[in-house]
């Protein structure tokens, strides 16, 4: 069943009527499996599932499911569940050493985004998103799950290459949280299998094991009966189909090896179990309390039922929590309670809370307090009213959406359907399930579905702690005393004001659109209204429920004093914690309570604006609200004293944070120890005057005639353009031709080398920065980008294949117009500390050559594939147009230059990255910022 949340009782009744053929709904009855799914064996026993999508258009997205993860390791081979993950990339019988990744890039599929897999301790699956147009290529896709399945080469050369990698996978993930799960793992798991099998693994077996245990792990387990394709995508059945049954048709060593996949569970503990842990890099403190029971199967309607009552019941709970957290001195920073997976046979009841202070008894005393008042009294029906309609609303955008869904999305919910038996009606099935249920699932339901979670036995509470002075670190009696008090109490029933009333009482007086032009080649229509403000209007099939929105303006925290700075810095926060109106946030919340809407302002150095987005039936609110967040800001006092004590509560440990110091140093050292570019502290929070926060918004939302409103998505033309002449014509205007001011903050020049020590894990964090002024225009904004792609494919075959020195190493462009026009690019990755001065000496060693001959053919062919495929895809969602127009709009360019970005790539070659490497990758102006651990 997917977990899908909600939005309006009475959408249930506005869905359209027709839904395809009704099925009989009874408590007892089977839960049909969605009919458009073709599901076919393989010769040896592989289930083959199908579903068409046309969501992205020529792409189909293919999966393999192994049903093995690290739970299966025999004592020598911990970690090497993940670790054969890994060598499914390094040579298969028909792509040989790298060629898989070579072929895989040269169609245009980047490496780690279409081509991924993930291993955990139940599973492994191997993700590929290919394009479909090309009949090849899906051939060639089939036989790499194929080769993944049966003939990965494991060479002794291979293994050994690739234990570097995966060491720095285990590197990367080293910190306190890690810390934290190594002494909560055995009592989450009750001392079983899932408790010493640790996915990334031990490090000695990573380093030194035999190349036949991994071996021997795939030909166990990697077999046809623990196996499944699932292939979602733009393309006939019929096209895949005689793929698939030609080449999953093998019998390897696996074959003859194989072990199906015994049954593993976590005793039961008959009493609650307390687990206690702290660490001095720990930010928050927090109390997670879980309480297993064997997984759920929605197999009948009547399982499907008490699984929505307990959604619903959830959902309540999570919005009293979400309330109290905006109440002054908050007795906890945040809380949360859902549902969790812990293992292939058990799930769970999760509750969860981040402290406000340092004492994490009294947040977790108010938590569980509350969840008791719950137990004890139930729901209110205008409590369920909203939960109801939040979760109709969202099924109903989900059925909007059910020819616009990305393909992606459906093979992980079949690939979920494999391997834990969830149900997969099909959106059209679902919503009647949902209509059929949901409004007849009552309070005291909710209350009885919720309060059955709550067993005697299979509870674990988990605090954990920063080793601070201070923090208050309780004892497992303490912990237990507190629970036990807890269920004890006698309380009053929770109570809550219902809002009454419109969000506007009266429509403001409309202005008039006094200019229209229309761009018929890119389909986008700008208007100037006559308060001076314009709006870009592009409207799309991409999704039918879905309304992007984005207004901004020059200006931002540059038109205020350096002295105000922590004020500039969050006085959107703080309006947009204060509620909007006459409404504060609870209110506001309750309000738009089965409404698809969400809109925030922000504020930064050089502009500001709202985004936001919408769907279509709730178009007006949306409208309302955009009108409100310009002329009724508002603070307010109970609402600013909460978001200071979520914010002191983040910064309470922050320097403790090894991540957080070397980041501080790059942004405070690149922009030369500028006043307003140093880390935000706790007297910064201190220093924040809220009404002059509120004075400095009303300044920046005072003028209209300074936006662009840019919308993009499913409307209706008509009905837009009057929503516009309502509610933005009408905006105040003075025509003051506000703009931003330069402050003066400058990339530092020269040549820079920090090293920042911090921490106690063996990670270095690595950041090479290149920087200096550039032409600002599309031609030299695209050059950048192309070299960062080129850098990304050679700087991974370096440092990762060829050195084993790196996990993951990332260029990340960034041109810039403001205040002056100039570039920052910067390489990342993460090592062995002892390994950070030779792997940055290659990088640079690569940059010479970069800078002194043209690249291969084959590099720029896979960048221009990869830009392209990429492009093709991205060009058919809101979100490319929204961000595209806005950002042209802002800097008085063309909207032409969006189709010249592709001449562009069609027109990329060699000598096109050679010059920009000569442009770009000067040393004179370079800064390495390295993390390494501090000195014993």
């Amino acid at each position: 069943m997917s977990n899908r949340i909600v939005v309006a009782l009475l959408a249930l009744f506005t869905l359209p009527a027709l839904l395809g053929a009704q099925h009989a709904i009874t408590d007892d009855g089977k839960i049909l499996f969605n009919p458009a799914v073709e599901k076919k064996f393989t010769k040896n026993g592989i289930p083959f599932y199908f579903l068409h999508n046309s969501k992205p258009a020529n792409r189909i997205d293919l999966i393999l499911t192994v049903n093995a993860g690290s739970v299966l390791e025999d004592k020598d081979q911990y970690g090497l569940a993940h670790f054969c993950e890994h060598m499914a990339f390094n040579g298969t019988k028909s792509f040989p050493k790298q060629q898989l990744v070579n072929f895989l890039e040269s169609t245009g599929i980047r490496f780690g985004a279409d081509l991924n897999a993930y291993t955990n301790s139940d599973e492994t699956v191997y993700q590929l998103t290919v394009p479909s147009d090309d009949a090849q290529t899906i051939i060639n896709a089939v036989k790499v799950l194929r080769d993944w399945a049966a003939y990965v080469s494991y060479t002794d050369e291979d293994i050994n290459e690739e234990r570097g990698v995966v060491m720095e996978e285990w590197r990367l993930h080293r910190g306190a949280q890690d810390r934290i799960s190594d002494i909560h793992r055995p009592v989450l798991f009750n001392n079983s299998a899932y408790a010493t099998h640790e996915t990334i693994g031990d490090t000695t077996t990573l380093l030194h094991c035999p190349p036949d245990a991994l071996r021997r792990f795939y030909h166990k387990w990697y077999a046809p009966e623990n196996m499944a394709i699932i292939v979602v995508g733009d393309v006939e059945y019929a096209a895949v189909h005689d793929i698939v049954m030609k080449y999953f048709n093998f019998n390897n060593e696996s074959s003859n090896m194989a072990t199906k996949r015994p049954t593993i569970t976590i005793p039961d503990n008959p009493e609650l179990q307390v687990s206690i842990a702290s660490d001095p890099e720990l930010q928050t403190a927090e109390f997670e309390y879980i309480i297993r029971r064997p997984a759920d199967t929605t197999r009948t309607y009547g399982e499907y039922r008490a699984s929505i009552a307990r959604q619903l019941a959830m959902s309540m709970l999570n919005s009293r929590f979400a309330e109290l957290t905006q109440k002054a001195n908050p007795a906890f920073a945040s809380a949360r309670v859902g549902t969790m997976r812990i293992a292939r046979e058990h799930v769970g009841l999760y509750l969860s809370t981040v402290a406000s202070g340092k004492n994490v008894m009294s947040s977790t005393n108010a938590m569980m307090t509350e969840v008791e008042r719950a137990k004890q009294h139930g729901f209110l029906d205008t409590e369920l009213k909203r939960a109801k309609d939040q979760l109709l609303a969202q099924m109903e955008s989900y059925y909007n959406e059910r020819n616009k869904t990305e393909s992606m999305g459906l093979a992980m919910e079949l690939m979920r359907h494999q391997l834990f038996a969830e149900s997969v009606p099909g959106i059209e099935h679902e919503v009647e399930i949902y209509r059929h249920y949901v409004p007849q699932i009552s309070a005291d339901e909710c209350k009885t579905a919720f309060n059955a979670l709550f067993t005697k036995k299979n509870g674990v509470a988990m605090v954990s702690v920063p080793e601070v002075d201070g923090y208050i670190k309780p004892t497992q009696q303490h912990v237990k005393d507190l629970l036990s008090a807890i269920t004890s109490k006698t309380l009053e029933p929770y109570e809550e004001q219902v809002p009454v009333g419109p969000l506007m009482a009266t429509e403001p007086k409309a202005g008039t659109i006094t200019n229209s032009k229309a761009d018929s080649d890119l389909g986008v229509k700008t208007l100037t209204l006559s308060n001076g403000a314009k709006v870009i209007l592009k409207k799309t099939d991409y999704k039918d429920d879905e309304i992007l929105f984005r207004a901004e303006a020059f200006g931002g925290q540059s038109l205020g004093s350096a002295s105000d700075n922590p004020t500039l810095q969050n006085a959107a926060e703080i309006i947009d914690a204060s509620g909007i109106s006459t409404f504060d946030a609870p209110t506001l919340t309750k309000m738009l309570a089965g409404k698809n809407l969400s809109l925030s302002p922000y504020i930064s150095m050089e502009q500001q604006g709202l985004s936001g987005s919408t769907s279509p039936k709730d178009l007006k609110t949306f409208f309302e609200l955009v009108y409100l967040y310009f002329t009724e800001p508002r603070i307010d006092a109970q609402a600013i004293s909460s978001w200071k004590t979520r914010v002191r509560t983040m910064l309470e440990n922050k320097a403790n944070n090894p991540q957080a110091a070397l980041f501080d140093t790059v942004s405070t050292v690149l922009a030369q120890h500028h006043e307003r570019s140093k880390p935000f502290t706790m007297a910064d929070l201190d220093r924040i005057d809220p009404e002059k926060a509120l004075q400095f918004y009303k300044m920046l939302f005072s003028d209209a005639s300074t936006y662009t409103f840019t919308i993009v998505g499913n409307f209706d033309e008509a009905e837009i353009e009057n929503l516009v002449k309502t509610y933005v014509a009408s905006l105040p205007s003075t025509k003051s031709k506000r703009t931003w001011k330069d402050v003066g903050i400058r990339t530092a020049t020269g040549k820079i080398d920090k090293t920042v020590q911090k921490g106690t894990d063996p990670k270095s964090f690595v950041i090479m920065a290149f920087s200096g002024p550039m032409t600002y225009d599309a031609e030299h904004r695209y050059e950048l980008s192309a070299l960062a792609e080129v850098m990304n494919i050679r700087l991974r075959e370096k440092l990762r294949e060829q050195a084993s020195g790196v996990y993951f190493v990332s260029t990340q462009p960034q041109p810039d117009n403001r205040p002056v026009p100039h570039f920052t690019l910067a390489i990342v990755f993460t090592c062995n500390p002892e390994r950070v001065d030779e792997l940055t000496n290659m990088a640079l060693a690569e940059i010479d050559t970069l800078a002194m001959k043209p690249v291969d053919q084959s590099y720029i062919d896979k960048v221009r594939e990869i830009q392209l495929k990429e492009r093709e895809v991205a060009t058919k969602t809101n979100e490319f147009w929204l961000r595209g127009l806005a950002s042209l709009a802002l800097e008085g360019e063309p909207y032409s230059l969006i189709k010249k970005r592709e001449e562009l790539i069609k027109g990329l070659t060699a000598d096109t990255v050679l010059k920009a490497a000569k442009t770009y990758l000067t040393t004179g102006n370079y800064a390495r910022f390295a993390l390494k651990p501090e000195q014993k």
